[in-house]
């Protein structure tokens, strides 16, 4: 089998399998995420969406929550993360602290330069509905960095051992011209025909791309036949590799899922697990529409009495014999009241399952005095709801993507090299946006209650106390508080620190008492005797 046939079976098979996945964010899209509703079917431009939609509820949920996520997560022009070692030696460094912290100024400058915050909003806005979103991150020729989210259906993948996307796999269209214009000569001759004709220049044709591990490499190289992973791209109806490039040293496309099975590889957003409510929403408004319009211009019977056609029209005049003879149909007008509640409690359970409550509980505040203490707690108890789709982004997208922009910057001389007590050290990222450091202010909180409480036990059993490791947990606290590396002691510095002053402590008080010492006996009647310790003292 060929290597081009290889990669078009590897995505049909992938393909094949994400079906039912496919089938569901299909339905998703066309209730809650019009822009995306081509994942199973074709989109032709300006056609009309399969459901007539008539409740946006989920759709300007759905844009909330990916709007307040990004907001709580990487505050436009602030810092949201710090680079950080995972050597002890390291941190305690100096050289390496100043190299950490201009590497996460330069990070910064670089990422809020790019594009990054546009592709990751709408990276979030698939996430959030649909339950999954791909970012792929590269060092570009305009921006220092750039990165490209690709939308729902648009892909698939393969995990490794440890349930990590390793494999991305894509298909998608291009026209003949653009064909040309990206793959050059190596497009097949039809394409290359095409191009050429005015009539067909538009003509679109289907390709494959893979970016995969290397099945076979020297890892004493590291040219572009010797990549960890390579990228091929197959124009699909001739089996034909337009383009294999020398490939990444690490994995460039950032996938995460927002939940999912243990059994399943595919994720599973909010707009998937309100799909039956807003279903039943979207019938329930038809209904209240058609009973505002029932109650409006309600359906009537007309007696015999009636000359002509009746004219509900404003002003008009209809003749009648007798008076009643046209009237409203008692029981058919519906119930007013009773519908718009149940689409009252509907929406409600859609905000609350796209964290409406959560991401905007100023809104929800009863009355007009409220203290900050308040209001900080009930941020902290609503923002623990995300704890768990957080944790998750942050592990499967933010940490990649970080680091790997961070290599980037600096295999492209945007940062220095690490210092040697650096090198051969792994770095990690450290968060401090908004909503990661409420949610670590619950440790904080809970060393606070338990601090207490061991200094209200410690008067019953003495020694308790002891357990507390408190320069641990103070440096601890000034992490989850968002601290600069830099602005805290190294613990070598902070040991020196304490025993200089541990030695001055011990001078001073060995100078008072011999001070002490000496004006005893100067207060004495009898002198010392000459050549004594006394003398030596009383002299000094």
């Amino acid at each position: 089998m060929s290597k081009a046939q290889d990669v078009v079976d590897l995505f049909e098979a992938e393909a094949g399998r994400a079906a039912n996945f496919l089938n569901l964010w299909q339905e998703t899209s066309e209730y809650e995420s019009q822009m995306e509703n081509a994942i199973t079917t074709r989109q032709i431009d300006g056609q009309a969406q399969r459901v007539d939609l008539v409740d946006t509820t989920a759709v300007f949920d759905a844009l909330d929550m990916a709007s307040g996520l990004s907001s709580l997560m990487v505050p436009p022009g602030q810092p949201f993360f710090a680079v950080e070692s995972d050597d002890t030696d390291a941190n305690e460094d100096d050289d390496a602290k100043r190299w950490m912290s201009r590497a996460t100024s330069k990070a910064h400058d670089c990422i809020w330069g790019s594009n990054f915050l546009v592709q990751f909003d709408e990276f979030l806005k698939s996430w959030v509905t649909f339950g999954e979103g791909a970012l792929f991150s590269d060092f570009g020729k305009k921006l220092k960095l750039n990165y490209r989210e690709y939308p729902a259906g648009s892909y698939h993948y393969q995990e490794d051992s440890e349930r990590m996307p390793d494999v991305f796999l894509e298909r998608f269209e291009y026209t003949a011209k653009q064909a040309v214009e990206e793959f050059k000569d190596r497009v097949p001759d039809d394409i290359s025909k095409a191009a050429g004709d005015p009539k067909r220049a538009t003509e679109k044709f289907e390709f494959v791309h893979v970016c995969r591990p290397r099945a076979e490499r020297n890892t004493a190289f590291i040219d572009a036949v010797n990549m960890p992973y390579e990228e091929i791209f197959v124009e699909v109806k001739t089996k034909t590799i337009v383009r294999e490039s020398g490939g990444f040293e690490d994995f460039p496309y950032h996938i995460s899922r927002y939940a999912k099975s243990s059994k399943e590889s595919r994720g599973r957003g909010v707009g998937v697990f309100v799909l039956p409510q807003v279903r039943s929403l979207n019938a329930m408004k038809f209904d209240f529409i058609e009973c505002a319009n029932r109650h409006n211009n309600p359906p009537k019977e007309v007696g015999p009495g009636v000359e002509g056609q009746v004219d509900v029209t404003p002003g008009a005049l209809n003749h009648v014999a007798t008076m009643g003879q046209i009237r409203a149909i008692e029981g058919a007008l519906g119930n007013f009241p009773v519908t718009a509640e149940l689409i009252a409690s509907e929406r409600q359970e859609i905000h609350r399952a796209f964290m409406g409550d959560t991401l905007n509980q100023l809104q929800n505040l009863q009355g007009d005095r409220r203290t900050t203490t308040e209001i900080n707690e009930r941020l902290r108890e609503g923002l623990r709801r995300l704890a768990q789709p957080v944790g998750r982004l942050i592990a499967e997208l933010m940490t990649p993507i970080i680091t790997r922009s961070i290599l980037l910057l600096i295999r492209n001389g945007q940062i220095a090299p690490p210092p040697p007590i650096l090198q051969g050290k792994g770095i990690r990222i450290g968060y401090v946006s908004f909503l990661v450091l409420m949610l670590r202010q619950y440790q904080t909180q809970a060393f606070e209650r338990w601090v207490a409480f061991v200094a209200g036990a410690d008067q019953i059993f003495p020694g308790v106390k002891d357990n507390v490791d408190a320069d641990s947990a103070i440096r601890d606290m000034a992490d989850s508080f968002g601290v600069k590396a830099e602005h805290k002691r190294t613990i070598r510095s902070r040991d020196a620190l304490r025993k200089q002053r541990s030695q001055d402590l011990a001078a001073e008080q060995a100078a008072e008492a011999q001070a002490q010492l000496a004006q005893g006996y100067k207060q004495t009647t009898r002198a010392p005797e000459e050549g004594s310790l006394a003398e030596a003292v009383l002299n000094g």
